[in-house]
């Protein structure tokens, strides 16, 4: 089996993402192949601009929200018409992760979540379904 697991932008970079390397060694050992995309550390070392444009909507529409309680596809809605560039941006960077997780053509996808990162998270399972 073949296994691509991603970290989206979890908007600090202080530790690496150690829940994923967990889970990579553990298939790693059952004799899997698996990849690490640490979306975040590579955003965060390309684009600081977007990671901080990113940052700033993640807090903006974060845990205490009351967006958080629409369905994701809502959610993409109404950030697409409140703040257009920003959730653009997120779409093309997005887009960009899912491309490279499908070009891997895993067998299993696994996308390490936190109330940080659920935007670019949501917007990374929408690029690949889209783009699979």
């Amino acid at each position: 089996m073949k296994a691509v697991l991603v970290q989206p932008p979890v908007l600090w970079t202080t530790t690496p993402p150690l829940g994923l390397a967990y889970l990579a060694g553990e298939l790693l050992a059952a004799g899997d192949e698996v990849e690490i995309l640490d979306a975040n550390i590579e955003l965060h070392s390309r684009d600081r601009e977007a990671y901080g444009r990113l940052a700033s909507l993640a807090r903006e529409y974060g845990q205490e929200s009351p967006l958080r309680r629409l369905f994701p596809a809502a959610l993409a809605a109404r950030l697409a018409e409140c703040r257009p560039s920003a959730w653009k941006d997120l779409e093309r960077h997005a887009e960009g992760w899912a491309l490279r997780v499908l070009s891997a053509a895993p067998d299993l996808v696994g996308v390490s979540l936190h109330a940080e990162s659920l935007l670019a998270g949501l917007a990374l399972a929408r690029a690949s379904r889209r783009l699979a």
